[in-house]
């Protein structure tokens, strides 16, 4: 067991990638992702990092659910769910002999999806008011873990480039992506993987943050190296790619303390010392680095200016509408919804949806879509497309649709009954039966980020997009009674094909399959807070 960075030990410097090079990688990592991890790449099962990470000392503070942060995190973050695995080797007699197996046997789950429960995504609690701290969110115990930062607003303002009077909201959360997490097992996936399941954990926090804060505000524009150091992190372990201010700003009463960090903070525990590198990985989190924040000192805001806008169909229709009913305004949202719902895996039994049933998704997803617009800094949420593979819903052919508004716009091969079976041999895994599903939900975004003026960066806030409507989808289908299972590894020029995307503005990055399903054959114990 290693305590400290050891991430770092030994490390060479490593450029940045020149924005032709940081281009190809991405484009790559969409294309044919295997193809940029380094040479002879395996999974070391054993020094697989833990799922969460662990601190030791410090001072802790637990949480419950009485308080509005502590049910934003518990109904967002915490490990609600500890999944057992049925179908691996269980001895019968003390003689019997048990197979060898690799992966866990149990699996602590949270309320949001993650590849392959990885929860690469870190969270930070920044309290700027009359207590001023600094804390990591410790998810397994549903705890606050002191940093030892007695200047955190200092720390905000430096990062966001605002004045030394700024006001700022008492709570502020900053989401990092902890790179070993997911790395060890997906190796340069990774890049889009942490981006992604940063945006899946976004979602959930704007739409819980919304009901208990009543204002939200998302900040990409950062000086991600500020924050790591405000915060005690190890840049070549983990990146800050997001601030989000609950509640409204206000000035503060009095001046923080002037200090040092106390000499004592809580100590970093890796299950392992030995790490992988990936140099092209590492280049291009440096290329992150290096690209300037362009438009900091932004000041929080106090309300948010009117509704979301809502998404609209851009271009000439290429076949009529077909209607869907009016979504539903009432799909339960509440905490044991938050709490239920569970990747599906090879569950989907081939059940149709009715048509309400996708209209509600799709409706739920544009708007996910919109408000993050709506509560960003004006990096997100734009450029984001929808689309549909309809499997089996009532009163709907099969086929490739472009979601718009109320309705669906058939597009590329158009109506085609062999969609399903396409969708399932896109799959760059065969442990999924989506070809089942009732429909599949796509998700298009730029492939080339230097469509954009925010160079790399774009590529990661356009990632994180995608997760925001992964959240989106896979919550209203379980409030519908409906499985879910979202997924990047797809082969994307397949589907681009199917949609007629192939050569356009925008192609598949995610999806989600959304339909009936078996009930699964492992047990999961519910995690309640004390």
């Amino acid at each position: 067991m290693a305590t400290g960075h050891a991430e770092s030990d030994k490390r060479e410097h490593i450029p940045p990638l020149t924005e032709r090079e940081a281009a190809e990688y991405t484009l790559a990592l969409l294309r044919d992702p295997t193809s940029v991890n380094p040479d002879g790449w395996q999974v070391d099962w054993d020094t697989a990092p833990w799922p969460v990470k662990v601190h030791v000392g410090g001072s802790r503070r637990p949480l419950g659910v009485r308080r509005p942060l502590d049910r934003l995190l518990f109904y967002g973050l915490a490990v609600s769910r500890v999944r057992f695995d049925l179908t691996a080797p269980v001895p019968t007699t003390p003689h019997g002999p048990v197979l060898p197996r690799r992966s866990p046997r149990v699996t602590t789950r949270r309320p949001v999806p993650s590849g392959g429960a990885m929860y690469p995504t870190e969270v930070y609690v920044l309290e700027t008011g009359p207590r001023p701290g600094a804390h990591h969110y410790d998810p397994y115990r549903h705890e606050l873990v002191d940093l030892g930062q007695p200047a955190p607003a200092g720390v905000l303002r430096a990062a966001l480039g605002l004045g030394a009077g700024a006001a700022l909201p008492q709570l502020v959360l900053v989401l990092a992506h902890r790179f070993w997490k997911n790395l060890h097992k997906y190796a340069d996936f990774a890049t889009r993987l942490g981006a992604v399941d940063v945006g899946v954990v976004l979602g959930r926090v704007i739409r819980l943050g919304l009901v208990e804060f009543g204002v939200v505000d998302v900040r990409a524009d950062l000086d991600g190296a500020v924050l790591a150091g405000g915060l005690g992190l190890d840049p070549c372990a983990e990146a800050p790619h997001l601030l989000v201010g609950l509640g409204a700003p206000r000035q503060a009463a009095a001046a923080e303390p002037r200090g040092v960090r106390t000499p004592w903070p809580p100590q970093v525990v890796e299950r392992s010392s030995r790490f992988r590198r990936s140099s092209r990985f590492e280049a291009f989190q440096a290329a992150l680095a290096a690209y300037p924040c362009p438009k900091p000192g932004a000041a929080f805001r106090s309300a948010l200016p009117g509704p979301p806008a809502p998404d609209t169909w851009e271009g000439p229709s290429p076949g009529p509408v077909v209607a869907l009913p009016t979504p539903a305004s009432n799909v339960p949202m509440a905490g044991d919804v938050l709490l239920r719902r569970t990747s599906s895996g090879a569950r989907f039994s081939g059940g149709s949806c009715t048509p309400a049933g996708l209209a509600s998704v799709l409706d739920q997803a544009s708007a996910a879509v919109a408000q993050l617009r709506h509560v960003g800094d004006g990096a997100l949420g734009h450029e984001v497309a929808l689309y549909c593979a309809v499997h089996r819903v009532r009163g709907v052919q099969p086929g490739w649709y472009r979601a718009c508004g109320a309705g669906l716009i058939p597009v590329g091969r158009g109506v085609d009954p062999d969609c399903a079976q396409l969708v399932q041999e896109a799959l760059l895994i065969d442990s999924l039966n989506v070809e089942l599903a009732a429909f599949t939900v796509h998700v298009a975004v730029p492939p080339d980020f230097r469509s954009s003026d925010r160079g790399p960066r774009a590529h990661r806030e356009r990632q994180i997009s995608v997760g925001v409507v992964i959240e989106a989808v896979t919550l209203v289908a379980t409030a519908l009674g409906l499985g879910s299972h979202p997924v990047l590894g797809v082969d994307t020029r397949r589907l681009d094909a199917g949609y007629g995307l192939t050569g356009g503005s925008v192609s598949v990055h995610g999806q989600v399959s959304v339909g009936a399903v078996h009930p699964g054959v492992n047990w999961e114990v519910t995690v309640v807070p004390r």
